[in-house]
C-alpha cells in the first residue's frame, strides 16, 4: 500500500510551493548558469532536481533522507543529476563545493 509521498512520488508530481513555476523563478533569481553545480535539499523523487538540470544545463546534486525517494529519482536516469542519501544538516561536501 502506498502513501500520500509515495503516490505523488510514483507520478512524477513535484510537491513543493508553487510548483515548477516557482522553481523557474527562483533559478532567475539565483542567476544559475550552466557552469553551476546546484544542490537542491530535500530532493524527493527527483522531479524538481531534474528540471532545474533540464532548464539550466547546470550539475545538478539532489539529496533526501529517504531511501526510497532517492530510489525513485535514480530510476529517472539523467546523467547531469546525481541523487544520494544525504542530510542537510551534515552535509559531506567540500566547502563551496555548491558555491560561484
Amino acid at each position: 500500500m502506498y502513501g500520500y509521498f509515495e503516490i505523488q512520488a510514483k507520478v512524477g508530481i513535484t510537491k513543493h510551493m508553487g510548483g515548477l513555476k516557482a522553481t523557474r523563478r527562483l533559478l532567475e533569481l539565483c542567476q544559475v548558469e550552466k557552469s553551476d553545480q546546484v544542490l537542491v535539499v530535500g530532493s524527493g523523487n527527483g522531479v524538481s532536481a531534474i528540471r532545474i538540470q533540464e532548464f539550466t544545463g547546470s550539475q545538478v546534486t539532489g539529496i533526501d533522507l529517504s531511501e526510497e525517494m532517492v530510489a525513485r529519482a535514480q530510476e529517472k536516469q539523467n546523467p547531469h543529476v546525481e541523487f544520494m542519501v544525504g542530510d542537510a544538516e551534515n552535509l559531506k561536501f567540500p566547502d563551496e563545493n555548491f558555491m560561484r
